[in-house]
This record gives structure tokens, sequence and C-alpha cells, in this order.
């Protein structure tokens, strides 16, 4: 899933690419540009689609749903990828029934070739309780492939929504389908900021987001959900510890002044009304 022709998504079809099944790869492309070149070499490996109207993420999903046959879905944004033998791990699961599957989130080393402190703390967080460590019965479930049936049944994303449009799908999938599977050997890798300034500046809109969506989906006050940020950095510090990987425990450090650029940005988000 691209936005604005974004140039890593090259990476994310290669990485899909290079897994050891046969897969029907859509890339959909909103936005401005093209990735018509870029992708070119790829020939009828994939499937591009590209819209100049900029869609949400349920936007190009739904466009993603509705150009494919597979019998099972998933989703990749441009800015991560697929881990080795991710696909296969899920189809495995899928074909033993598992209507859904989640994934866990691993961070991905960055320009300087390994993953720095500041994305370590941006990943503690952000994901930290979806790294594989995290035990299956704590473990929240996203980043998810479905049986086709599945969204036959329940409809397309909800394509209105900034933020979170996964989260209110799968809240309708949970009663009629049940908790998705948890293996952690199923890793999706996600860039993060690799420096503490573009960390900052990550956290800050993040806030942003965050609040703008609580107050439209939830009416929640952006000053509540600032309140919020603030009381779930403790939990963050007290949760980052032994199992997780001891890079992510050196990070420590750095979680408390992400977590205040989070909530300065759903404090600004309420100055903006």
């Amino acid at each position: 899933m691209s936005t604005n022709s974004a140039p890593l998504t090259l990476e994310a079809v290669r990485s899909v690419l290079d897994q050891d099944i046969p897969v029907e790869v859509v890339v959909v492309n909103t936005g401005k540009g093209s990735l018509k070149d870029r992708l070119a070499h790829f020939g009828d490996q994939i499937k591009l689609l590209e819209t100049p109207d900029r869609q949400f993420a349920g936007g190009t999903r739904n466009i993603g749903i509705e150009n494919s046959r597979a019998p099972f879905v998933t989703f990749l944004a441009a800015d991560c990828i697929a881990g080795p033998k991710s696909l296969k791990l899920r189809l495995k699961h899928h074909k033993k029934g598992a209507p859904t599957v989640a994934s866990a989130i691993r961070p991905m080393p960055g320009r300087c070739g390994s993953v720095t402190t500041a994305s370590w703390a941006s990943c503690a967080l952000t994901h930290m309780m979806r790294l594989p460590e995290t035990p299956s019965d704590k473990a929240p479930r996203f980043s998810l492939s479905y049986d086709r049936k599945v969204l036959e049944k329940l409809g397309n994303f909800d394509e209105s929504l900034r933020i979170g449009e996964d989260s209110e799908l799968n809240a309708r999938a949970l009663p009629k389908f049940g908790i998705p599977i948890w293996d952690p050997l199923i890793v999706t890798f996600h860039r993060y900021p690799d420096t503490i300034l573009s960390a900052m500046i990550d956290q800050f809109r993040r806030g942003r987001r965050n609040a703008l969506f609580h107050k439209v989906n939830s009416r929640r006050a952006p000053w509540r959900t600032a309140l919020g940020n603030l009381k779930y950095i403790r939990t963050v510090m007290d949760r980052a510890r032994y199992p997780y990987p001891p890079e992510l425990l050196a990070s420590k450090w750095l979680i408390l002044p992400l977590g205040i650029a989070h909530a300065a940005g759903s404090i600004s988000a309420a100055i903006s009304f």
C-alpha cells in the first residue's frame, strides 16, 4: 500500500516476491506521481493500480481486495517488509481453518545498517506489545491476514477513517470469527525514525492524529487523549523489561521525551478546535 508513490514500495514488494510460495501481489498507489517505472522490472509478477485521488488506508485496502482473487488476503504498507517465511506461516494457519492471523512487529535497521536507540524507543512507545517476545495472552492482534470469506461477510474497510480502519473492521470480526491466531514467527519489519529529532516529530504527529481520531469517532476531548498518553508512558516503561531485547531496554531513557512529544501532539489538536 503506497501513498504519493512512496519510494520504499520497491523493497516491500521484493520482500513479498522473495517468499518461497506463489503469491498474487497487487500494489495500490494513491495520490501524486506513479510507481510504474520504478516497479517495471517486476513485470507480470505484480498488478499495479494507481489513482491520483489520495486515499486513506481503508480506501487503499478496498481497492486491493476488489482487484485480487487469492483466497487469503493480507496487506503490507510501503514502509514495511514481510519477514522471511511469514506468508508461508500465515498460509499454514489459514489452511488449518484460521479465519484471521496476526503478525508480530520488529524494528527494521535504518540507514546506518542497525536499529538505532531512537528506533527502539519509537517501537517501544508505539508497538512494544506487538514484539515477538510478548506472551500470546497479552499480544494485541494487528496486521492481520484474512480468509477472503471473512471480508466478504464483513464488507469493506471504512474509507473515511484517517487511522484505525483495521481496528474498526477487526472489532466487527471478533464476535463472528474469534481471536486471530498469534504466531511470534510471523513478523513484519517496520521502519521507525532513526534519529531523536525525527522520532520526536513522528510521535508529535502520531499524538495529533490519535487525538483527532478519538475526537471524531468517540467524542473524547483531545486533552483527555493527551492525559491518557502521559499515563501510558509509565505503563510502557514498566513493561520495558525482560523478556524484551536488551536494545529496547537500553532505550528506556528516551521513552519519556518521546511520550511527552506524543502528548504534545494531542494537546495541539485541542488548540486547533
